[in-house]
């Protein structure tokens, strides 16, 4: 006859699987250390990343105000992509900087300039802006985001 222990010890054995099965998927949880509304720090012996999990994107001063909302972003959402995809100028090693560095998308004022800070973004041809890779996933069937028309979309959502 079994005892209430070898129940107790079992469901315990069951919860370990559970979570192991669970950070197992997870696409970067197995090197989370800590999470909360403010910040998510990975951490690997080699690599410390630190990056808000939801922010709002300022525009840079000398654009003005746009007739749009602002754009709220989740890194959280978007982990299954190497931040390289975005952050295609970084190393890895040293900070990242801003979409509108000097040498980056630091033209502010002329949209269609290559270098522009608004085609960052807005290309849609382009699976590094947030335009075209969710163009992209759309046409795939990957995900059904609405992202026209611009003043109500998945991007610019009106409060």
């Amino acid at each position: 006859m079994k005892t209430p222990f070898v129940y107790v010890v079992m469901a315990v054995v069951f919860a370990v699987l559970i979570v192991i099965y669970a950070t197992g998927n997870n696409h970067i949880s197995d090197e989370i250390a800590h999470i909360s509304d403010e910040s998510v720090e990975v951490t690997n012996p080699k690599l410390v990343v630190n990056f808000p999990v939801n922010l709002e994107f300022k525009r840079p001063a000398p654009l003005g105000v746009t007739r749009f909302p602002l754009v709220n972003f989740s890194h959280f959402d978007h982990q299954s992509l190497n931040c390289v995809k975005c952050h295609h100028t970084w190393d890895g090693k040293s900070a990242i900087k801003s979409c509108a560095s000097t040498g980056c998308h630091d033209e502010l004022k002329h949209k269609g300039e290559d270098n522009s800070y608004f085609k960052a973004f807005h290309t849609a041809t382009s699976d590094r802006s947030c335009r075209g890779c969710h163009r992209k996933l759309n046409k795939e069937g990957k995900t059904d985001l609405q992202i026209t028309p611009c003043a109500n979309n998945i991007c610019h959502v009106k409060k």
